[in-house]
């Protein structure tokens, strides 16, 4: 069943695949007794502790989706076996004698799931829903970003905030320090024209179009992982 969908974005960098499924409530109903059965003991447990349960049951399916997608990449390991592990600012990670890296991110209706078997990687994803980010922009947006954003008309203004702020969010999660109060020291207006260098590392940055998703997403990649 899982397979019905779980996509493979076909325009992903060739030393990254990309994973997507959707997270409609009709879709998690399908696949949550499936994704049971990739679940470890240390998941069932944490998910237990919810109370509501499509919530529950929708965090059975984005954890339960993410290791299957990676059992695809640690021969000989099942899904429920493969030990998960998370940095203190928590990213998670595999054990790295695996040399598997591996990013996820989901908004209300996808899952996408990064994985390279040479980089590290970061993916974020955001819905458009057609709201105002005017409250946080100054404290998110660079000055290039800021420029970019006030000369954007009032209709794509969202889009344009979205783009920045995932971006950065991809930064982040590949640099593995996760998100910081100076998001607005970081530009990223012009991520996708050039390779980006921070402290002596390159690193590049993709748009990722999952199709029939009204969302953002990007993807970085650290081009000196390995």
């Amino acid at each position: 069943m899982v397979e019905k969908y779980l996509k493979q974005y076909v325009n992903a960098p060739a030393y990254a695949d990309i994973w997507y499924c959707s997270l409609k409530n009709d879709v998690i109903d399908e696949l949550a007794d499936e994704c049971i059965s990739f679940l470890s003991a240390k998941d069932l447990n944490s998910i237990a502790m919810y109370r509501i349960p499509s919530l529950a049951r929708r965090m059975i399916v984005t954890r339960g989706l993410t290791r299957k997608i990676l059992s695809f990449y640690v021969d000989g390991i099942p899904s429920d076996r493969i030990c998960l592990y998370t940095t203190s600012y928590g990213k998670p990670y595999l054990e790295p004698s695996l040399n598997v890296y591996f990013s996820l991110s989901h908004c209300s209706n996808v899952l996408v799931v990064a994985v390279s078997r040479k980089f590290e990687v970061g993916i974020d994803i955001e819905n458009i829903y057609g709201q105002s980010h005017q409250n946080i922009v100054p404290f998110v947006l660079s000055e290039n970003e800021l420029e970019i954003y006030i000369g954007t008309d009032d209709n794509h203004k969202e889009s344009v905030f979205l783009t920045f702020w995932t971006r950065k969010e991809a930064y982040v999660k590949c640099l593995g320090i996760g998100l910081t109060d100076n998001l607005n020291r970081i530009d990223t207006s012009d991520f996708l024209s050039k390779q980006i260098v921070f402290q002596g590392k390159y690193f590049e940055c993709f748009s990722i179009d999952v199709p029939e998703m009204n969302c953002i997403s990007h993807l970085v990649i650290n081009a000196n992982s390995t």
